[in-house]
């Protein structure tokens, strides 16, 4: 794990915010598929997410979490509304309270590669395990951003990675929100079983 740590590959983003330099462009796209394929994550640099907003957000984030569950539950969702994923305490009984992953890989921006990729590109992209420990005493926090299909959309390998390069699909299609209800249903009722893109394996 530690030298996993040391070799996330770093991708420097500031090409796309430029003019020109298509080459410099098109040597970042192929790294950061190679990290894709390779890793499953990779750290993003010169992002332009300004850094004293990462660090307010930070702030607010500590704020928030050292309050009260009676503080913190006046800022739930609506009543009829939808709970975003994450939003819940961790049930005893999910894996999800065990975290795996050196806390120094989080530190930074990082860009992971999710399960649906994996079937999107019929697992040419790697699907990260990203969890991370936290030192006994001190807190931890991340800031997820998740760039999702909409639920009602089809997930299955895209042709030009199956059929146009002669290669089957390794899965089957599925619905994203089915995908997402079937994982909640799981971790909410005990004994908690794992889903994942196995589950729709061909």
């Amino acid at each position: 794990m530690e030298n996993l740590a040391n070799n996330i590959p770093t991708i420097d983003l500031s090409v796309f915010f430029r003019d020109g330099d298509e080459e410099a462009k098109k040597a970042a796209k192929e790294s950061l598929g190679r990290a894709c394929a390779e890793y499953g994550f990779f750290l993003a640099t010169n992002h332009g997410i300004p850094s004293d907003l990462m660090s307010r957000a930070m702030e607010l984030c500590q704020t928030f979490f050292g309050l009260a569950d009676e503080e913190k539950l006046k800022n739930r969702p609506r009543a009829g509304g939808s709970v975003p994923a994450g939003y819940t305490k961790q049930p005893e009984q999910s894996p999800d309270k065990n975290e795996v992953m050196p806390v120094k890989i989080l530190r930074h921006t990082i860009w992971i590669v999710y399960l649906c990729n994996e079937v999107l590109t019929n697992e040419k992209f790697k699907s990260a395990l990203h969890r991370v420990t936290r030192p006994k005493g001190r807190s931890r926090y991340s800031i997820s951003f998740f760039y999702n299909l909409q639920g009602d959309k089809l997930v299955e390998p895209f042709p030009h990675f199956t059929t146009q390069i002669g290669e089957p699909p390794k899965y089957k299609g599925f619905l994203y929100k089915d995908y997402q209800a079937l994982r909640i249903k799981n971790k909410i009722n005990p004994p908690y079983k794992e889903i994942g893109i196995d589950y729709f394996a061909i």
